[in-house]
């Protein structure tokens, strides 16, 4: 009996440990969804609209609330608890994956079968070794598969770092400190250029406790304290990883350095933490709580037209980005619209052998926006012995020493080819096409890092 005709078995016992559920014409109901697919002989095309939706809930948030609107958004604060309920839903998930072919599709598919076999209890799946062995077995088939067509990807050929006279740009850097703005800061510096403002974004609130920082403190002295607060917690990681695993970080910076040609001395600058008065004439210095705060947006209706460079700190409210005179650029570290979401810097690379980037301009949406520039970037692959460190340290190596180079790779092309950056040209991003990745789950996540480290 195959793995397919096999769960098919399972499926009266958990009906009979269920019941209907009447929905209402104007929410969709989660135990009404689940009851209808699991009911469902053979599911057409809006029965998988309902598992991908379900499945786009657990991947974001882990959990399931009982209601939701029409367009998506939760109507209630009691979640799906019950295990019998629970267990059906992961019956649901176990034959996605199965009943799927497209293989990045599967993949993203595994990853949400993952990340609820984490928190939903499944008493039916606990004697039923044969599924559990085949979907393993369907997971390392996958991951043999993997990448895909990665021979018909052309990697834009890298240039290097141009020694320009110094020279001030059209560009205002909204600065949020990290290795992602670190990285820009230095790339300009070593094309010889200089942004002609830098917004400095300084948390009024300690990143960890969330409480308010040096509350009674003189302003300067309280601005001047969580900026290096805030500084010193961003940094912890990589600081660790340059002490502590000195020879893994200096191994990845020199193929980052071999393979997209950045200089020694750029990636080094980067973390050397420099005033901010090194790459700019003019910086402006805000205390915010985050980018909500409406400081922000105050501030940034009094600047001039123009164009700024955005480096982290949070999703963009849409109030900021629909300030008329501003344009908003950002790099993705995937290529749009085919690969948006999160940890795109190895979804990308895992699905395809190639990392990727997008610089475009921002608009309300998860990635979404006009094209400037997407691009492949040439392969990247780090000969070194990992099996001693733990999943959490090298995923803090390649966000902290990998994906800010992705980013920056981009940026550099964008800058080489471009003397203004409030108009360029675009192609428009038609949403509907590619896919949205959410944070892998450790399983996926493990055969990622697997497959950059060797």
């Amino acid at each position: 009996m195959n793995l397919l005709a096999h769960l098919q078995t399972i499926k009266p016992e958990l009906l009979d440990q269920i019941k209907k559920i009447d929905a209402r014409s104007d929410e969709l109901n989660t135990q009404a969804l689940i009851y209808g697919l699991l009911n469902r002989e053979k599911w057409l095309n809006k029965d998988f609209q309902s598992i991908d939706f379900l499945s786009k809930k657990i991947d974001i948030s882990q959990k399931l609330f009982l209601s939701y609107s029409l367009k998506g958004i939760k109507t209630t604060s009691k979640i799906l608890e019950d295990s019998n309920w629970q267990g059906a839903m992961v019956w649901l998930l176990v034959q996605a994956v199965l009943v799927e072919q497209e293989l990045t599709i599967r993949l993203k598919r595994f990853n949400v079968l993952f990340k609820a076999l984490d928190v939903f209890q499944v008493d039916w799946l606990k004697n039923q070794k044969g599924i559990k062995t085949g979907l393993e077995q369907s997971w390392q088939n996958l991951v043999k598969q993997l990448p895909v067509n990665s021979e018909a990807l052309q990697a834009t050929v890298a240039q290097v770092d141009a020694q320009h006279s110094l020279k001030e740009i059209p560009l205002t850097v909204l600065f949020y400190e990290g290795p992602i703005a670190r990285a820009y800061l230095a790339t300009l510096k070593n094309l010889g250029l200089r942004p002609s403002k830098i917004i400095e974004l300084i948390s009024s609130h300690d990143l960890i406790s969330k409480k308010p920082i040096g509350k009674w403190m003189p302003k300067g002295l309280r601005q001047s304290y969580a900026a290096n607060s805030q500084r010193n917690k961003i940094h912890y990681w990589s600081k660790q990883l340059t002490k502590t695993q000195a020879s893994l970080v200096n191994k990845t910076l020199s193929q980052v350095q071999n393979q997209w040609q950045f200089s020694a001395e750029t990636t080094t600058q980067a973390n050397k933490l420099l005033p901010l008065s090194t790459y700019s004439d003019t910086v402006s210095s805000l205390m915010i709580e985050n980018l909500k705060d409406d400081t922000l947006l105050n501030f940034l209706n009094k600047e001039p037209q123009g164009a700024l460079l955005y480096t982290g700190g949070g999703i963009v409210p849409k109030k900021l980005l629909e300030i008329s005179h501003l344009k908003f650029l950002h790099v993705h570290p995937g290529y749009l619209p085919h690969i948006r979401g999160a940890d795109c810097t190895l979804w990308s690379n895992l699905i395809t052998g190639h990392m990727s980037a997008s610089c475009f301009y921002m608009a309300p949406g998860i990635d979404e926006g006009d094209i400037i520039l997407p691009c492949w970037l040439p392969q990247l692959q780090v000969e070194a012995n990992t099996k001693s460190l733990d999943l959490a340290t090298l995923y803090r190596l390649v966000y902290g020493f990998i994906d800010p180079w992705v980013r920056s790779f981009v940026l550099r092309q964008v800058l080489n080819h471009h003397s203004e950056f409030e108009n360029i040209k675009t192609d428009l991003q038609n949403v509907k096409d590619g896919l949205t990745y959410h944070f892998m789950q450790k399983n996926t996540k493990q055969t990622a890092i697997e497959s950059l480290f060797k």
